[in-house]
């Protein structure tokens, strides 16, 4: 994306493109556009081959590329399989090629998420249904959800139920601070959960350090399927970002705490020398050659009790900015 007025051009290589006028001339350079195939040879192929060509020419101000590798195929086939080896190996290989034309320009490299390997799958409909609740007032959404009308009434027997299940972790609802309007739940704020189109009630489920067949570690419980993330546990929730060039500090393995949101007002500090507006995240100060030495971590962790069962929310915050490490229940 380069500065305004210029907005830049998208390419998603599933065929969807902005402006729609720039896909004629793609399907001349590049041929018709990959099939689906697991892994996502191909098309991640494709990805990079665009990357190194406007790299080259040095006419965006930013490149950003998205790989649908590892990510794909691991939610197929699972962690470690040879499958998803094989796709981390393509990426290695396709790193190299964009470090290849990459010569004085900086590079961050980051996953969007960790994973972690299924077990126990739960039928919520029929346990929900057997508990006497009428699951035409509910509309679930993956980790919540929502109490139709006046079903809202509901919202802490609801509470009550999931707190007695085995595959559920921390349980949050509507408030302010730490606890929710249901007692023993956490607040939304307490995991950035605050939206307009948050369900009446979010959890994650249970998660474990057990290995899987290829000696991953890493289980989430309650749900179907081979792997996949999205709940409190650490191995969902800590990725990994690599940086490097005129801008970055060399050689250093930094442990303050960071996130995705942290990219953007980091790319537009090096891009611009400030940010335009005020961003969620913060500028990685630490990690650059005219940065900060050290940041501050403020590390708590947040309890609380629903019944016999306890919840616990590990958060560190770097100045404003707040980071998830961990949430489990016992």
């Amino acid at each position: 994306v380069q500065c305004a007025p210029f907005e830049g051009h998208m390419v998603n290589v599933r065929g969807v493109v902005h402006p729609s006028s720039l896909l004629t001339s793609l399907m001349d350079t590049y041929g018709e556009f990959p099939p689906d195939t697991v892994p996502a040879t191909s098309r991640n192929d494709l990805v990079i081959q665009m990357m190194v060509d406007v790299i080259e020419r040095r006419v965006y101000d930013v490149v950003f590329g998205w790989l649908c590798d590892p990510d794909l195929t691991q939610h197929k086939v699972g962690l470690g399989a040879e499958l998803a080896l094989k796709s981390i190996r393509e990426n290695d290989k396709r790193l190299g090629h964009l470090l290849s034309v990459s010569n004085g320009i900086d590079i961050m490299v980051c996953s969007d998420h960790g994973f972690s390997t299924l077990a126990e799958p739960f039928d919520y409909a029929s346990a929900f249904q057997a508990a006497g609740f009428d699951m035409t007032k509910m509309v679930w959404t993956g980790n919540g959800v929502v109490l139709r009308g006046d079903y809202s009434a509901k919202c802490a027997d609801v509470v009550d139920f999931l707190s007695t299940q085995s595959w559920i972790g921390p349980i949050f609802t509507q408030g302010n601070g730490i606890g929710g309007h249901i007692s023993g739940t956490f607040s939304f704020d307490v995991a950035n959960l605050n939206h307009i189109r948050t369900p009446d009630i979010m959890f994650s489920r249970k998660w474990s350090t057990q290995k899987n067949e290829f000696g991953i570690p890493g289980f989430v419980y309650g749900s179907k399927g081979v792997a996949s993330h999205g709940s409190c546990s650490p191995y969902d929730l800590h990725n990994v970002l690599i940086a490097m060039g005129p801008s970055f500090k060399s050689g250093e393995a930094l442990e303050c705490p960071s996130g995705v949101v942290d990219i953007a007002p980091t790319i537009l500090h090096l891009v611009l020398g400030k940010l335009p507006t005020k961003m969620d995240g913060r500028i990685l100060s630490e990690g650059l050659r005219k940065g900060d030495q050290a940041q501050k971590v403020d590390t708590r962790v947040w309890e609380s009790k629903i019944g016999s069962r306890s919840q616990y929310m590990q958060i560190s915050q770097v100045n404003e900015t707040r980071y998830i490490d961990k949430g489990w229940c016992d």
